[in-house]
């Protein structure tokens, strides 16, 4: 990870990229970055390059077969898309870790009796 800082610039605030990875992804001074937020976190995509798909692959971490798998019938089960079951996801571990750090868990109740407690998400829970 590499922090940017905001600067102003006229009557707009931007960042200036390094030029090691202005290099390293092939940018000039006119090409354009789409940003998407997905969880808090900011993601930026090169338009107009066919490098993105390796960018990503590059960037991301891939997953296993059984991965993919249990992703795309979570995807069908829930009728959403693997980006909306990744979503809900990350939202769901941030909530858990949350709660831990608050000194709770989550569970899973049935009839207003713990069935399952959910621990272990946040590496300063006990």
């Amino acid at each position: 990870m590499q922090p940017l800082k905001i600067r102003k610039f006229d009557d707009s605030l931007g960042v200036t990229l390094p030029q090691e990875l202005l290099e390293k992804l092939n940018l000039s001074e006119e090409d354009n970055l789409n940003l998407y937020e997905l969880a808090a976190v900011l993601y930026f995509m090169l338009t107009g390059e066919n490098n993105v798909d390796q960018l990503i692959n590059d960037s991301f971490p891939r997953l296993s077969d059984q991965e993919n798998k249990l992703l795309e019938d979570l995807a069908a089960t829930t009728n959403q898309t693997k980006k909306e079951v990744l979503r809900k996801a990350l939202a769901l571990i941030n909530i858990a870790i949350s709660s831990e750090e608050q000194g709770a868990n989550l569970a899973i109740i049935k009839d207003g009796k713990v069935m399952t407690e959910i621990t272990g998400f946040s590496t300063s829970a006990e």
